[in-house]
């Protein structure tokens, strides 16, 4: 926490990356948009750019909703019960730890099975 400039620091750059990752999705969404709807006129490919568009499989939108809840509490508390910060307190940790463990031991751990060894 010191190497970030402490607490008050941390919090800046989460804020700053969240909000990154927020511009970033929506940009995301308006280019698959353009793409299906003005490009290619509504048509479906299986692996095409309706594939970019998020289902309920996807759950980016928990991590957003989550911190967006915990970012502006104030806001959000007079209209929603106190369970939900709670609530909203572990799922994005959870959101965040998810993708910390399949990047280390999926992409990470497999990068170092497949290099080849010097013979």
């Amino acid at each position: 926490m010191e190497l970030l400039g402490g607490p008050k620091i941390a919090g800046v750059i989460h804020r700053i990356a969240g909000t990154t990752f927020g511009t970033i999705f929506f940009g995301h969404i308006a280019v698959a948009l353009n793409t299906i709807l003005v490009k290619e006129k509504g048509r479906f490919e299986w692996f095409g750019s309706q594939s970019l568009l998020p289902n309920k499989k996807d759950c980016m939108f928990i991590i957003g909703l989550s911190g967006l809840t915990l970012w502006f509490p104030v806001f959000f508390g007079k209209f929603l019960p106190g369970w939900v910060f709670n609530v909203a307190t572990i799922n994005h940790g959870e959101e965040a730890f998810l993708p910390a463990v399949f990047l280390f031991t999926v992409i990470l751990r497999w990068r170092a099975w497949q290099r080849p060894s010097p013979r």
